[in-house]
């Protein structure tokens, strides 16, 4: 998957909660499958984007249930540390038509089908935007002259444009009086 570490670290940069969940071979028992699939993760270099994996990867052994079943992604909420996290405000993530159909129908979740909403992992950090700006809550602001206040996410409690300009005002008068309001990434939290 080209692009995908960009993706997943561009992810991180907005201290989203995000999680792997699979339907890896059930065959095994659950710690033999644990090991054998962060291995995986070890030798694609993508192990440091769901650690510790004890929160971050979910299994089908761990719920008994394999996707797109509604205990499976409870489960890896739980496992989480977000178990009060409706599924109307996740976002699922895959290539399986079926499972993303099920998801949004079913689970009222947000969707990216890979291979339809997007080809590249080198769009989905757009595609993700967009999804998160359909409730227009977050917008991009960069501080001209200020290198650690480029594209940095904000956001507001809806999308109005007033509010919006209102934030973009704020951050730019912050900026350019010299005041340091965060690193790349650090605003990605709600405003008042």
């Amino acid at each position: 998957f080209p692009h995908v570490k960009e993706a997943l670290t561009f992810v991180a940069g907005l201290s989203l909660k995000n999680c792997l969940v699979s339907d890896f071979d059930m065959e095994l028992s659950l710690d033999e499958a644990m090991i054998k699939y962060v291995q995986i993760l070890k030798i694609a270099e993508l192990d440091q984007f769901f650690e510790p994996a004890s929160e971050r990867i979910t299994l089908s052994n761990h719920a008994g249930a394999t996707k797109p079943d509604r205990k499976i992604f409870k489960k890896a909420l739980e496992r989480l540390g977000a178990s009060q996290v409706a599924f109307s405000d996740c976002l699922f993530v895959t290539e399986r038509h079926e499972h993303i159909l099920f998801a949004k129908n079913n689970l009222q979740m947000s969707t990216l089908e890979f291979g339809l909403d997007f080809t590249d992992w080198s769009d989905f950090s757009q595609k993700l935007l967009g999804k998160m700006g359909e409730a227009g809550h977050w917008i991009p602001i960069s501080v001209p002259g200020h290198p650690d206040l480029t594209n940095i996410l904000v956001h507001v409690p809806s999308p109005e444009a007033d509010e919006n300009t209102e934030v973009r005002v704020f951050v730019t008068v912050r900026g350019a009086g010299n005041r340091r309001c965060g690193s790349p990434g650090a605003l990605s939290s709600h405003t008042t």
